[in-house]
């Protein structure tokens, strides 16, 4: 599998993109990405060398980017009304700022790249985090 493209941001929004939404949508994947690869402690390589690219990682991208075009930048809360209709919508002011991860998200996004909620991705790396270990001493 592959990283999510726009197409496939066109697909979970239910709509096609104008042009303008292309390279946005573009440029918000890559950010997603990045975001995610900065969740997990890994450095901007990570997200080139991956393959396969799991699909729950690829859903994660989709939903964060898809969320985000939603979302229009700095704002909390929109509403409207037509005659007897109104509709609102608030967002958490976390999400009001352009792409980010919440913090259920980087859990999710740590889960699927180490298996586990942890920074790293085996047992030994974490005791090597915890404790500063030199081999070569005697």
């Amino acid at each position: 599998m592959a990283w999510p493209t726009n197409t496939d941001i066109a697909t979970r929004l239910g709509r096609s993109l104008i042009t303008a939404e292309q390279s946005q949508a573009d440029l918000l994947l890559a950010q997603a990405i990045a975001a995610i690869a900065d969740a997990c402690g890994l450095d901007d390589d990570w997200a080139d060398e991956l393959d396969p690219i799991p699909a729950a990682l690829a859903g994660l991208v989709i939903e964060v980017v898809a969320r985000t075009m939603a979302v229009p930048l700095g704002v909390r809360s929109q509403q409207e009304q037509l005659g007897q209709y109104s509709h609102t919508e608030s967002y958490p002011d976390q999400l009001a700022g352009g792409l980010q991860l919440t913090d259920a998200e980087e859990r999710r996004a740590r889960r699927i790249v180490f298996g586990s909620n942890t920074a790293s991705a085996q047992a030994e790396s974490i005791i090597t985090d915890l404790f500063a270990t030199d081999d070569t001493a005697s």
